[in-house]
């Protein structure tokens, strides 16, 4: 199961990229439906120094991952805590994954709050 969500992000299925450059208040949502060992994935370029703050709002089944630029400095990985909030320490893209480990259909709330 998680192979194939691994297959279907790599794809670009389930992949989007986020531009917080178009957002005038540094905060992106997205709100979607997964169904079972289904997984969205965004990327967004980040730089040193900005803190953000990562709210997932959902099923208790759902892992949130935050992965740095360089995957030294991870944030959260395949995590069931859907809260995180710091200050980046690497510049570059980073990507955040939510996958379903349900055996149902889920809906889930996504919030990226970024701060220069």
């Amino acid at each position: 199961m998680i192979f194939d969500t691994i297959t279907s992000l790599q794809a670009g299925d389930n992949y989007e990229r986020l531009g917080f450059e178009l957002q005038q208040d540094g905060k992106i949502k997205r709100q979607e439906t997964l169904k079972s060992g289904q997984g969205d994935a965004y990327v967004a370029n980040l730089n040193a120094n900005q803190r953000m703050e990562v709210k997932l709002k959902g099923d208790r089944n759902l892992l949130l991952s935050v992965y740095s630029p360089t995957g030294r400095n991870n944030i959260l990985e395949d995590s069931g805590n859907h809260r995180w909030s710091g200050e980046l320490i690497e510049s570059g893209y980073y990507e955040f994954t939510v996958v379903s480990k349900s055996k149902k259909v889920v809906n889930y709330e996504l919030n990226i709050t970024v701060i220069d």
